[in-house]
């Protein structure tokens, strides 16, 4: 005979199992950013249809019309049955909606971007500048930074630069791709900052930008000196709102910029990268120039900006001061000149560097990983293997990343096509963890093109993207043309061919030539890329920043 307490229990275990019926599957809850497709044809439409709610289509035999002839239940009343009132605080199946389709980068570009600019989904500018944008961030918000070099324009020549000398830029767009009238508020130019570096005579490069958790931006480059050609490295810090930080730099009389004579006696020094460490440490990397060679010098800032002395080779080499690593690298005792292009912290703490050199004696190029311990001492662990590209092709490395499941590096860069002429190919070369070639992924090279891959990103999924520009333009010394993506397959290095045409886009606009130097996701996992548009070689900057989406 079933009692009322029986039937309770029944209903109860059927309910859950309805709940449990009705749950989707959790894999199908990845939201992964695929890529996005460049194409010459219009906007398509990116929006995925929603799933549609998976529910159980079978129909269960309700409780009350199950009838058991021993059962009285009607004629009992039981005070503590209170079935009916019962809900379970966890049990939202009726309320769980589908997740969305996950992101699908398609490679198109995004107009919606800069909309109401003449270009609808690139950003050109600002006009007012001659400017080249070569560091990028993206805020967890969707805003965009972009740092560079600039010159203020002449205002009776829209294109040549007045007399003014050049100054770092900052400049900051929306999600939507509008300059944001909040930042660099205070200075002529809203959604603008401009840095004064140094004496109006000199030159200035900027080469990376990297962003704080507190908003605050860092970017390094090198102001150039009218003596002897000789550069100064500087390191800077904005406020979020564009402003110098004045807690940071070694200057009193400029705040928020940090100069840096490396070595002491003879300073030549460039930085190309950066990296912001969870204690508030700067890691900065680059180049020093002395005694006719050009040698990879890494450095860690406090987060005041001052030198970490408890970090470097000192006195390992005789030209490096504390807080500083130096590695002199001559492969069959011939003289180098090699720098650091790019780092990443790995999660041992570790830090492995990306080198870029030239052999004296042949012209030829090289590229090649360095790793170093947490405290800045080479790891002698890790072996120097320089890149072998088929045929012992010269070679330029620009950016690498590293697959976070295997540790394999990918490195992306321009292999000379033919030698002592000017045409180069884009190629992705993988190593495994351990620095060596790895066998499986075979050296990608993109045929019949002259281009360059200068950025290279993982996808949620694994895929790779390898981001840069053909060289079309007609002065081959731009090394501008296209904007161009490449997705590969991860295992095997082959194109991803379920993207646009054979795994490669292009995107040609009629009024822009692009160097893309960098490139970020966004927060939607959308592609954001960044560089310059030349227009001429007589002045430097030599065109206007762009700044681009795709979907």
């Amino acid at each position: 005979m079933h009692t009322p307490r029986t039937l309770l229990i029944v209903a109860l275990a059927l309910s859950f199992t309805l709940a449990a019926c009705s749950d989707s599957d959790p894999s199908h809850n990845d939201k992964t950013p695929a890529n996005n497709a460049l194409a010459d044809i219009g906007l398509e439409d990116a929006t995925s249809e929603d799933t549609d709610e998976i529910t159980d289509t079978e129909d269960l035999e309700d409780i009350e019309d199950i009838e058991d002839p021993e059962d009285t239940s009607e004629d009992v009343e039981d005070p503590e049955d209170t079935s009916e009132d019962i809900e379970d605080p966890e049990d939202t199946s009726e309320d769980i909606e589908d997740p969305e389709e996950p992101f699908e980068l398609l490679g198109v570009l995004d107009e919606t971007f800069a909309a109401a600019g003449p270009t609808p989904g690139v950003f050109a500018g600002p006009t007012n500048l001659r400017s080249d944008g070569s560091g990028l961030v993206v805020t967890p918000t969707g805003n965009v930074l972009v740092a560079g070099r600039s010159r203020l324009l002449s205002e009776t020549d829209a294109e040549e630069p007045s007399v003014d000398f050049p100054k770092m830029f900052t400049v900051q767009l929306s999600s939507a791709g509008e300059l944001t009238s909040e930042f660099g508020a205070s200075s002529e130019h809203p959604g603008v900052a401009l840095l004064p570096l140094g004496a109006e005579a000199n030159d200035i490069v900027v080469l990376a930008t990297e962003l704080q958790p507190d908003g605050k931006t860092i970017t390094c480059g090198h102001v150039r000196s009218t003596q002897m050609g000789r550069s100064q490295l500087f390191v800077a810090r904005l406020n979020a709102d564009g402003t110098p930080d004045a807690t940071f730099g070694n200057n009193p009389e400029m705040p928020g910029r940090a100069y840096f004579d490396v070595p002491a006696d003879k300073p030549n020094s460039l930085c190309w990268a950066l990296h912001v460490l969870p204690s508030g440490k700067i890691l900065a990397a680059g180049q020093v120039g002395a005694n006719s060679t050009l040698t990879p010098l890494l450095m860690r800032l406090n987060a005041d900006g001052t030198l970490d002395e408890t970090f470097g080779n000192t006195p390992a080499h005789p030209a490096s001061i504390p807080g500083t690593t130096l590695h002199d690298i001559f492969p069959d005792d011939t003289w180098h000149y090699a720098l650091i292009r790019e780092l990443a912290v790995l999660a041992d703490g570790k830090i492995l560097a990306l080198i870029d050199s030239l052999h004296l004696q042949t012209g030829r190029k090289n590229g090649y990983l360095l790793r170093f311990e947490a405290d800045g001492t080479l790891d002698e662990t890790f072996a120097t293997v320089t890149l072998e590209l088929p045929n012992g092709a010269s070679h330029e490395v620009f950016d690498f990343t590293v697959e976070p499941t295997t540790g394999r590096i990918f490195i992306a860069g321009k292999v000379q096509h033919i030698a002592g002429l000017p045409l180069y190919r884009a190629f992705v070369h993988a190593l495994s963890a351990d620095g060596q070639p790895d066998p499986t992924f075979s050296t990608y090279i993109l045929d019949d093109l002259n281009a360059a891959a200068r950025a290279i990103l993982l996808q949620p999924d694994g895929k790779i993207l390898a981001v840069g520009s053909s060289i079309t333009h007609p002065d081959t010394s731009f090394e501008a043309g296209e904007l161009l993506v490449i997705r590969l397959d991860p295992t095997t290095g082959q194109p991803d061919l379920s993207f646009a045409t054979e795994g490669v886009l292009l995107h040609e606009s009629p009024t822009h030539t692009f160097y893309t130097a960098r490139a970020h996701f966004d927060p939607e996992g959308r592609l954001i890329l960044t560089g310059s548009t030349p227009i001429d070689n007589a002045y430097t900057p030599r065109g206007h920043t762009f700044i681009t989406r795709i979907r």
